[in-house]
């Protein structure tokens, strides 16, 4: 006997899941199947799972950008340019 499982996805991310399973000769419910049957025979997720090291989540930057949504929220630190100004200022 079969059973449903409901997942939430963003819409990108199933995309991309259903096209690279597709491109493994594999369909979504049998990866995701392939999924539970292993972690319920290792007891345990088959891959690493830890916090990301990228510096941008570091706490640092997570407070420094917090305080700069904060400024600009009160008008602080607001600079208007025109589009090519813009242009020339990301180059």
């Amino acid at each position: 006997m079969t059973t449903m499982l409901t997942v939430r996805l963003d819409k990108e991310t199933k995309n991309l899941f259903g096209e690279t399973c597709n491109q493994m000769g594999l369909t979504p419910s049998a990866v995701i199947t392939m999924f539970i049957k292993r972690v319920n025979v290792e007891k345990a997720i088959p891959f690493k799972v830890e916090v990301p090291t990228d510096p941008f989540y570091s706490e640092a930057n997570i407070k420094e950008i917090t305080k700069r949504i904060r400024e600009v929220n009160q008008g602080k630190n607001i600079i208007t340019m025109s589009e090519k100004e813009l242009d020339a200022y990301m180059k």
